[in-house]
């Protein structure tokens, strides 16, 4: 930034300038894995985040310069910092039933589950944050999820064999409730709400041997945030997702189709 002022008869530039410097390492940690239980599958996951340090270091300059530039005077302030981020866990889970082979087949088999039902646990380490002068503003979180998905036309060949669209469908259902690490006048901010979506293939004309699997994903919430206890606010919240996912080969010259 520069500003023009008048010192001595003169004018002057002052300029101010700021520099900021950042720096921390952070570790994720990530397991999986699945059973198979005949046409079943039970999955296990767990996440872990270390907290880090996050170190800081701003300076800032000021100077006044004459009218060619010459420096008459400066100021230089340091300034360090440290905050620590907190870390975070996560376990979960998955029960489904996979889908035979033979229905997974075709431009509109996006899943090779035929439906599905999952639990998530989440903490966000809230506790664990601190700022250079010790404050502690948040709570330890924790956010639980249910979420249940089907495709009719996996379910069963008849179903398979009638082509309409509808059975083709992905169609999700879920839930939330969260303690967030918020805390005002002593109170913790709860977000809760639930979950709606649908998973639409992309219609394709197929020649032999090719295999797309496009897909249009649309996701709704509708939520709550917040308390009315102690003379406080609560808000409701609706959101919309619209995704497209392209799962194709692109510039492939066929000799038969």
């Amino acid at each position: 930034d520069q500003n023009i002022i008048t010192w001595g008869g003169s004018i002057n530039n002052s300029v101010f300038e700021d520099q900021v410097n950042v720096r921390t390492l952070t570790l994720d940690y990530g397991l999986q894995y699945a059973f198979q239980l005949g046409n079943n599958e039970l999955g296990f996951g767990a996440t872990y985040a270390t907290s880090s340090d996050l170190r800081t270091r701003s300076e800032s300059y000021s100077y006044t310069t004459t009218a060619n530039g010459l420096p008459v005077d400066s100021i230089v302030y340091i300034n360090e910092g440290r905050n620590t981020i907190p870390g975070t866990w996560g376990v979960g889970m998955m029960f489904g039933k996979r889908a035979t082979s033979y229905l997974t087949q075709g431009w509109w088999a996006t899943s090779r589950y035929a439906w599905s039902v999952s639990a998530d646990l989440e903490s966000f380490l809230g506790s664990q944050y601190e700022t250079g002068t010790g404050n502690t503003p948040y709570n330890n979180s924790l956010r639980t999820e249910m979420g249940f998905r089907i495709v009719p036309a996996l379910m069963n060949e008849e179903i398979n064999r009638t082509g309409n669209y509808l059975s083709r469908i992905e169609y999700r259902l879920g839930g939330y409730y969260e303690e967030t690490p918020l805390r005002i006048r002593e109170r913790t901010i709860p977000d809760y709400g639930i979950t709606f979506g649908l998973g639409l293939p992309i219609r394709q004309n197929l020649g032999p041997g090719e295999n797309r699997r496009s897909i249009i994903n649309t996701g709704f919430i509708f939520g709550r945030r917040g308390t009315l206890e102690d003379g406080l606010i609560r808000e409701s919240y609706f959101k919309l997702f619209i995704g497209i996912t392209f799962n194709d080969k692109w510039f492939i010259d066929y000799k038969y189709r």
